[in-house]
């Protein structure tokens, strides 16, 4: 599984600049790392974007909201549902 993790980040780096497949892009790459137990990976990607000013949109907010409440990471899942 972390072989296929280390795939999807090295595709997902090559075309991480394309501003029409970026919120897809950043949306599976998030799924990727809840799927492969790497919830505060998945956070961080969400943060930079949103840092950034990117709005990645209700999926990538409900899919981290309900993964960081399940393990206990309650802070960072109200950070991502505050975040301007």
């Amino acid at each position: 599984m972390r072989h296929k993790l280390r795939r999807a980040q090295e595709v997902f780096a090559a075309v991480a600049d394309s501003f029409t497949t970026r919120k897809l892009l950043y949306n599976s790459m998030i799924d990727a790392c809840i799927k492969c137990a790497k919830p505060e990976e998945a956070y961080l990607l969400y943060r930079d974007e949103a840092e950034k000013g990117h709005d990645l949109g209700a999926v990538a907010i409900s899919m981290l909201v309900n993964v960081l409440t399940n393990c206990g990471k309650n802070d960072n899942s109200k950070k991502v549902i505050l975040f301007p």
